[in-house]
């Protein structure tokens, strides 16, 4: 947390004297080996156990009944929870088929699978798998709309779009290529049918707020490198040291948070806030070609 520097040396102290003893490990355990090298590149409590559960059914063989037991529980939930995972990203691959996005609009990511992830990695309980699918279709346009807006359409296309978005009104579209018109429709659409879901649920129409909530978006990505380097005059490594500074200082706000007796927001948030921030390096460690090949690696095991 802020202020206890010296959980940072001891961090560092650990992680030194666990990689000194890999080659020993690999000589006489090769199974503590295995968790410790695991570790080191992906700490627990910056891993999503999802992601890891499956890499421990096989950790530690033991002859302890209790031990077994509980791998076999958890081999059991891993199943089940699986299936439902299975079915949710069905449920999410045949709404993105029907609306028809991805044949119109050939230009824009077409990844519904990595889509969901965001959601299964913040609503973690099973109960949660309507709400899981209803995240999932929003995360999906702010893919789509952000691939409009920076490979697709022309500068008068673009102040077009943004104020049909702003005035919801589809008279607003009518000068818009077909790409737009189909884009629009289905946002308002997936818009319209997550405010009746939680009217009939709560009581309460959130259409207005949803609608303001997409008016607000200004369409700017800023790069912090790009930032610091020309107000500051630096470098590209002296901008990644002072990113990386600045991750882990959020790191030590999110943990006090989360551990606080009376902490500012309910658990749900803040579990759905550690998991996000735990996802965030999976989504965007690119390898030379573009990919994600650790975020592969863990769908594959997880689906």
């Amino acid at each position: 947390m802020e202020g206890e520097n010296i959980l940072d040396e001891a961090a560092l102290f650990s992680a030194q004297h666990l990689e000194a003893s890999m080659t020993h490990l690999h000589r006489y355990d090769q199974y503590q080996a295995k968790f410790v090298a695991t570790t080191l590149q992906n700490p627990t409590h910056k891993s999503l156990s999802k992601f890891t559960a499956k890499d421990l059914f096989g950790v530690y063989p033991s002859e302890n009944g209790y031990i077994n037991l509980f791998k076999q529980l958890a081999k059991v939930e891993f199943t089940r929870v699986q299936s439902l995972h299975r079915m949710e990203i069905d449920k999410v691959t045949r709404w993105w088929r029907d609306i028809g996005l991805a044949k119109e609009l050939t230009f824009a990511r077409d990844q519904p699978v990595k889509w969901y992830i965001w959601s299964m990695a913040c609503l973690t309980d099973p109960i949660l798998s309507k709400q899981r699918v209803a995240l999932t279709k929003s995360i999906s346009f702010i893919y789509v709309i952000d691939d409009i807006f920076d490979i697709y359409s022309s500068l008068d296309e673009l102040i077009l779009f943004t104020q049909a978005v702003s005035s919801w009104k589809y008279s607003a579209m009518e000068k818009l290529p077909d790409s737009m018109k189909t884009c629009f429709k289905a946002l308002d659409n997936m818009i319209n049918e997550s405010s009746h879901t939680i009217y009939q649920k709560r009581g309460w129409n959130p259409l207005h707020s949803l609608r303001k909530t997409d008016e607000n978006q200004e369409g700017h990505d800023g790069s912090y490198v790009e930032c610091y380097m020309k107000e500051l005059g630096g470098s590209v490594e002296d901008a990644r040291e002072e990113m990386m500074e600045k991750i882990s200082d959020a790191w030590k706000c999110l943990n006090k948070e989360c551990i606080l007796r009376n902490p500012a927001f309910p658990p749900p948030f803040l579990k759905a806030s550690l998991n996000l921030a735990r996802l965030v390096p999976l989504m965007y460690n690119y390898d030379h070609n573009q990919r994600l090949p650790h975020l592969e690696e863990h769908i594959k095991s997880l689906l």
